[in-house]
Formats: C-alpha cells, structure tokens, sequence
C-alpha cells in the first residue's frame, strides 16, 4: 500500500518581516502528491484533485498572509523541515503545532479540498493565540 504524507499548517500569530505585530502569518506545507507530480492540482485516482490554490486562497481570504509553494522533487523530508525551522527562526516567531483528529469518512482525500471541517479548527486555532 502507498504511503501518503498529510498536509502540515504551522501557524504563527506574529509576522515580524512585515512589521505587523497583528499579523498572521501561516505556513501550508503541502501533501506529498503535489511535490511527486510537481503540480498545484495534481489528481489522485481515488481522492480527485488536490486543490492546492483554493486552499491557500481560503485562508489569505481569511486574513493570513500564506507561505506556501511546490517542494522540489527531490527534496527530503528533512530539506523541507529544516526549511520550515528557518523561515520561523527568521520571522521571529513562534512556530506551534496542532493535532487535529477528523472523522470525514474522505479518508486522506479531506486535505485535497479547503473544507470547513479543518480549516475552521485551524483558523479559530490559530486566531486564539
């Protein structure tokens, strides 16, 4: 069985490169279908499309300035990770992690789409703090 890697949001409620202490800053590291296929709708044969551009576009609507972008190809996990670490370390801000638990019956295939289901739980998240 092929493995997939789910979508990671890190979220920061600081964004010192912009010089705005109300900022929200987020970090959408997407899933690995998109770095495989090297693509912002790539199609998975049972979950459909990965809509990597109306998942940023929900949460810029929602007032976050979105860090996001296709990983190169062959880029590892660490690369990515310690990528992440040094976008944080340079906006001087708290990096924070959530778990979220879903029972959406899509499987992986929720985090193709910007469904309320986790986007609100990451907004409120992320507005609390």
């Amino acid at each position: 069985m092929k493995r997939f890697a789910a979508a990671l949001i890190l979220s920061s409620s600081l964004a010192a490169s912009a010089g705005d202490p109300e900022a929200r800053h987020l970090i959408y590291l997407h899933g690995r279908i998109v770095q495989e296929q090297q693509s912002a709708r790539p199609r998975h044969p049972e979950f459909g499309y990965y809509e990597l551009a109306q998942i940023v576009e929900t949460f810029e609507k929602r007032g976050f300035t979105v860090t996001d972008g296709i990983r190169p190809k062959a880029a590892t996990i660490d690369e990515s990770a310690a990528k992440v670490v040094d976008q944080d370390a340079r906006s001087r801000a708290t990096l924070s992690v959530r778990e979220l638990v879903l029972e959406t019956g899509l499987r992986h295939g929720f985090l193709y789409r910007p469904l309320p289901e986790w986007v609100e739980p990451v907004v409120e998240w992320s507005t609390r703090r």
